[in-house]
């Protein structure tokens, strides 16, 4: 079971990336039982990690809607991508250069959301980010909750992958392990200090 923590922006008085960030800190400090704030840093590609061993793994994904937060063990790599529902016509307008010809052919009109936030997961459970990279570059084969990211013809990582809305946003997670699904927990902002 993967716990997907939510905060929800509408709830925030100030929702810059530094909010956000103590906001995922103090999450992680309170799912790791830590007496004082757990900091994080960020690798060269942007992938955020925490800067003391706690075995631990997390993501993070935000949407104009909502913070999500995924946290796991250290021998898990975890991705997570949030997108409102509504950005479908958006992304669609942009999928020549967000998507890979091959990927152009087997999305519907109206499962463009859904396949972004799977490739931007899948790339951020490897690292790699799109900082520095081409979308396009990149390619996702997904065969129900298992999934393979390419780069050009070469298999860079598989995993599993599972999808849930909340509210008005999709929210997709990518793993190394097999996903026994997803546990949504609404993070108390009142918890937080900012």
């Amino acid at each position: 079971m993967i716990d997907i923590y939510i905060v929800e922006r509408a709830k925030l008085k100030n929702d810059s990336r530094k909010v956000i960030r103590r906001i995922v800190e103090c999450i992680l400090s309170s799912r790791l039982n830590s007496t004082s704030l757990i900091g994080m840093s960020f690798d060269e590609y942007g992938k955020p990690y925490i800067k003391k061993n706690y075995r631990t793994n997390f993501n993070y994904s935000h949407s104009k809607n909502i913070v999500a937060i995924s946290v796991v063990a250290d021998t898990e790599d975890i991705g997570i991508d949030t997108e409102p529902l509504d950005r479908s016509v958006e992304i669609s307008k942009i999928a020549h250069s967000a998507f890979s010809e091959r990927e152009l052919l087997k999305i519907p009109n109206d499962r463009f959301v859904n396949a972004w936030c799977l490739k931007e997961a899948s790339v951020k459970m490897v690292g790699k980010g799109f900082r520095e990279a081409d979308p396009s570059e990149f390619s996702i084969e997904q065969n129900q909750n298992k999934f393979l990211l390419l780069q050009g013809l070469r298999q860079i990582a598989c995993g599993y992958t599972e999808t849930c809305i909340y509210r008005e946003d999709v929210i997709t997670i990518c793993s190394s392990s097999k996903i026994e699904g997803i546990n949504i927990i609404l993070y108390n902002i009142a918890d937080t200090i900012y």
